[in-house]
């Protein structure tokens, strides 16, 4: 997206936030596409008429993986969503707690839902406590 889109347009912004992102809209669009310094070295060795077909080419290219991505990426899924709690750089965060409880009921098979979220609750589930200490 940050190859194509205006840097306002996608600022700050994530998960399902990104998949509302109008790509298709010509005022989001940056003025020259972000095609990478090697690519723009190997377009001077092509005749200039031709640069501005292939820029359109690569564009388009751009506006329409984005578009399938959007469409096919789970970005609202709460199940991934959440998983982020088990990333060895988040599990001391106190909010992991919070994100396993919301986890249990959509994981029926991993979690027992009475028991662990009642130790999350509680603050008696060594198992997780151990697991931020790794």
């Amino acid at each position: 997206m940050g190859r194509f889109l205006k840097f306002e347009v996608i600022d700050g912004k994530s998960d399902d936030a990104l998949v509302d992102i109008a790509v298709d809209l010509t005022e989001n669009h940056m003025l020259d596409v972000d095609i990478g310094a090697t690519t723009k070295k190997a377009l001077k060795t092509i005749a200039t008429e031709k640069h501005r077909l292939i820029i359109l080419g690569m564009k388009n290219f751009f506006i329409s993986s984005t578009r399938y991505l959007q469409s096919k990426l789970p970005l609202r899924n709460t199940v991934i969503k959440h998983c982020r709690c088990l990333l060895p750089q988040n599990r001391q965060h106190q909010w992991t707690i919070e994100t396993v409880k919301l986890l249990a009921p959509r994981l029926p098979g991993c979690l027992n839902v009475d028991i662990d979220v009642y130790c999350l609750t509680n603050g008696g589930c060594t198992s997780w406590k151990q697991f931020q200490r790794l």
